[in-house]
């Protein structure tokens, strides 16, 4: 599917808007991220995304990921993660796969102690320097 111009426009001054309301440490980065999105073409967006998130390890947003590439033991991983949300009542979607960062941080949101406990887990994977999860964990 081509990439759509303009479709960041809305969110970008959205996120700026939230960024006024945080503390500065986590503010700063979200508007200097914010002001970037505006005024940077979507498709130049999407190939940075591509090029952090999906061609590097250590940046990926797939959580179990880190400790077992596409394994068999990661099988397992998402399963227990599965579990975990169901005993919470949570449901994922079938095309959504449990240890994306996302959906692990809105797990935490709503089930605070069970959501520290699978993101301080999975935190091997995250306390990169480079890491994108290193503000959530």
């Amino acid at each position: 599917m081509p990439v759509q111009e303009g479709v960041l426009k809305p969110s970008h001054r959205q996120g700026r808007g939230v960024a006024a309301t945080q503390p500065r440490p986590v503010g700063g980065p979200l508007l200097r991220f914010a002001e970037r999105a505006g005024r940077t073409p979507l498709p130049e967006l999407a190939a940075d995304y591509v090029a952090t998130f999906d061609h590097r390890k250590r940046c990926c947003l797939y959580l179990t990921y880190y400790a077992h590439g596409d394994t068999r033991k990661r099988g397992m991983a998402l399963l227990r993660l599965k579990q975990t949300y169901a005993a919470a009542g949570r449901r994922l979607c079938d095309d959504e796969l449990p240890d994306h960062l996302a959906v692990v941080l809105e797990f935490a949101a709503t089930e605070p102690v069970a959501g520290a406990r699978l993101l301080t887990e999975h935190r091997a994977g995250g306390s990169s320097t480079c890491s994108p999860h290193r503000w959530a964990i």
